[in-house]
């Protein structure tokens, strides 16, 4: 039976309560914990925190594992997955304020990217020809989103066949004929593509081999995840 994937998403707080801080870093690895001590700034140290987090509330409730034996590794090219679980896949990925994760039974990637200015040379130098020249064929209020939505469509797909970057960005294309029509070139039609809309200034995209993609994200408060934490979960 094909199941549908889940992805949810976290909205970060911008402070975070010191006593509050030391006891959600004690629920999380030693290795994340160290990498959490080497940011300056403190909005990456949220963003690596909560990733984790996330990803250890939704192994929990959906697994029933405890958190002293959640243990991940990393395939060659860095992609995260959970040891001793083959048929759950997960991914997550983080920008500004928000942290995302998707998961299922096979395959699955998403991204999420924060709008910024940027020079749109840099579609030209590192996309395909033709989605390069699909942006520039927008009107210049079009362009950068339509960049942003290609290069989180991009992302979430070089994420889901878990080669991260050493697949270049011009070895492959993407092309949004509607909403609910985006398409791959080379095409491979076992994996589907989906955008949603959880904020304005981001684009958020997922893609999933085989298993269908839910019409919509479920949102994760905060607080609900410190909770959950505090009563569920506990330190390491």
């Amino acid at each position: 039976m094909v199941k549908l994937c889940e992805i949810i998403v976290l909205r970060i707080p911008q402070t975070v309560d010191r006593q509050e801080y030391d006891f959600l870093t004690s629920c999380i690895s030693k290795e994340r914990g160290n990498k959490i001590t080497g940011f300056v700034q403190k909005e990456d140290a949220y963003r690596s925190l909560f990733a984790e987090l996330l990803a250890r509330s939704m192994i929990i409730k959906k697994k029933g594992i405890q958190n002293r034996d959640i243990h991940f590794a990393t395939n060659q090219y860095g992609k995260p997955f959970l040891m001793g679980e083959p048929n759950f896949k997960f991914n997550i990925s983080h920008s500004g304020h928000w942290v995302v994760m998707i998961f299922g039974t096979e395959e699955v990637g998403i991204d999420i990217e924060e709008v910024k200015n940027i020079q749109l040379d840099i579609a030209k130098r590192y996309f395909a020809e033709s989605e390069y020249l699909d942006i520039m064929s927008k009107s210049e209020l079009e362009r950068l989103e339509y960049f942003f939505r290609l290069w989180s469509l991009k992302e979430c797909y070089i994420k889901a066949i878990g080669t991260g970057l050493s697949t270049p960005l011009n070895s492959f294309s993407i092309r949004i004929l509607s909403k609910e029509q985006i398409v791959l070139c080379p095409g491979q039609s076992e994996y589907c593509f989906k955008e949603y809309n959880i904020d304005s200034r981001y684009k958020l995209s997922a893609c999933s081999f085989r298993n269908p993609l839910p019409k919509s994200v479920q949102h994760y408060h905060y607080r609900n995840l410190v909770g959950d934490i505090m009563s569920n979960i506990g330190p390491i």
